[in-house]
């Protein structure tokens, strides 16, 4: 966007006097939220910036077991006042008398310890920091069940101008998207830095992916042009409209980046020798996979990305609903290699 916001600008507020801000319009942007239907047409939007996980904490020596909904009957549940973490649990059929809600974290994990409640609502890393503050341990708490995982967004208060919304829009792609002679964008640098990284679950089965396989590698093998002429333009099959974290991406044997249905600035980069923000050299172990499983010839190889990495231990925070998280793209599903003649 060409301007730089001060320190002074962002306030590090309790969730709820933050979601009100953004509600009420008065020029706010709230980092983070889970974009839901109910708050659509409420906030603009920028993102998604990363996904989140939002899970149910309990005491380890109440050994609570959840294994679905029908197990959380009974058991009192904390939440943060205004959380979508709420609405959650409605929707699989917790009682609104079990739900207890307060404005002030502390005050959750206060009820936790006391037992005056016996599971905590919140996102996985930000739970996790938020006990480390408050009792010393980071693993206070564990994790008894997954309510949902989420993308989270930039959220605008209404009367922020759109033209404002779409700059913050484009920057955040294009520190998404841009990728440094090491072939690592700002983005994950920065998320990698201040969030590490772990896994989360997939959302859309091995079944897909494969299917998604089948589709391109024979495309390819019919007409290679064409094809990656499609992916690149992000079309369907090969960037699921419904799922679009599903997509097609395509190198050739020098690890050069040929068609991708994600982010069309990566073709024509060489990405041999690069690594991840890990330091892994993924790209090479893609390549090298591939031939040594190829049919000879002049091979191309499909990757089908659909993991994304998420909530993991943040070093700054707020008491917001969904504080930290990190969706960046790290894991791969399937390889296969295809003959083709251009």
């Amino acid at each position: 966007m060409g301007n730089k916001v001060s320190q002074e600008e962002i306030h590090l507020v309790p969730w709820t006097e933050g979601y009100q801000a953004a509600l009420t319009g008065n020029g706010t942007v709230l980092f983070s939220m889970a974009r839901t239907p109910e708050r659509e047409d409420l906030f603009k939007w920028a993102g998604p910036v990363y996904t989140n996980r939002k899970v149910l904490f309990a005491r380890p020596d109440r050994e609570i077991s959840i294994k679905g909904p029908e197990d959380l009957k009974g058991y009192r549940i904390g939440v943060i006042t205004d959380d979508v973490a709420i609405r959650y649990l409605l929707d699989i059929g917790v009682n609104q008398s079990q739900i207890v809600t307060e404005s002030d974290v502390y005050a959750i994990i206060a009820a936790l310890d006391s037992g005056e409640i016996d599971l905590w609502a919140c996102p996985e890393a930000s739970g996790n920091y938020f006990a480390e503050q408050a009792t010393g341990n980071y693993n206070s708490y564990m994790v008894v069940y997954e309510l949902q995982a989420q993308d989270t967004y930039y959220a605008f208060s209404k009367d922020v101008p759109d033209s404002v919304v779409q700059s913050f829009q484009q920057a955040l792609d294009t520190l998404r998207d841009q990728k440094d002679e090491q072939g690592v964008s700002d983005y994950e640098r920065i998320v990698y830095q201040d969030l590490g990284v772990s896994c989360a679950q997939q959302t859309f089965t091995d079944e897909a992916v494969i299917a998604l396989v089948n589709i391109t590698a024979t495309a390819i093998e019919k007409n290679a042009t064409d094809t990656f002429h499609r992916i690149n333009a992000g079309e369907a099959p090969y960037r699921d409209p419904e799922n679009p974290g599903l997509y097609a991406f395509v190198y050739d044997a020098n690890v050069t980046m040929v068609a991708h249905a994600d982010n069309i600035l990566l073709v024509g980069t060489n990405l041999k020798g690069k690594t991840d923000v890990t330091g892994k050299p993924f790209r090479d172990e893609i390549v090298t996979g591939a031939l040594e499983n190829g049919t000879g010839g002049r091979s191309m190889y499909i990757q089908i990305l659909y993991t994304l990495i998420c909530t993991t231990r943040p070093h700054t925070t707020g008491q917001s609903e969904e504080v930290m998280g990190t969706p960046t793209l790290y894991a791969v599903a399937i390889l296969r290699s295809v003959v083709y003649n251009q």
